[in-house]
């Protein structure tokens, strides 16, 4: 008797797995879809987009560049202390609108600086001090010269120099 030859254990060849197969077609679907939907999409927004149309244009004004500034002379008066001697010596400046007031302000000088003169007269050495006191001198010395050339006329005053003694 012979003796049966041992046998190797042959493995049958496994069928692919139609899941895996799915899983694999499936994805790859997805992949084609969500490529097609970004196209078409961006394609769509790229439609829905105004045509490159100038839109009218509202006439823009230059900006307004600052006036000329004028220089008064310089100013000094005694404070109104009582008793102590008291000097304030300023220098004004006034930035103007337009180039063309300049000739009113030269006519106007004289009767500018008289009623500065008299302002700064009645002053009070508290009156000067400090940035407040500084800021409330210039709007009064600012509405005095408005009210001589006009608000539209002058933009600002400056001062140049500003001591008390």
């Amino acid at each position: 008797m012979t003796k049966p030859a041992p046998e190797t254990p042959v493995e049958a060849p496994k069928p692919k797995s139609k899941v895996a197969l799915f899983a694999v077609l499936g994805t790859a679907l997805g992949v084609i879809n969500l490529g097609g939907t970004g196209f078409v999409a961006f394609k769509l927004v790229e439609l829905t987009k105004p045509a490159d149309v100038e839109p009218e244009e509202a006439p823009v004004e230059a900006p307004k560049l600052p006036g000329p500034v004028a220089e008064l002379p310089t100013l000094v008066v005694n404070l109104d202390e009582p008793g102590v001697p008291r000097y304030l010596k300023a220098t004004v400046s006034v930035q103007l609108r337009d180039p063309e007031v300049l000739p009113a302000l030269e006519l106007a000088k004289a009767e500018i600086r008289d009623q500065f003169l008299r302002y700064l007269s009645t002053l009070r050495i508290a009156d000067t001090r400090g940035e407040d006191g500084k800021t409330k001198i210039q709007r009064e010395l600012l509405a005095r010269v408005q009210g001589r050339l006009g608000t539209d006329e002058v933009q600002s005053v400056f001062f140049g120099e500003f001591v008390v003694q």
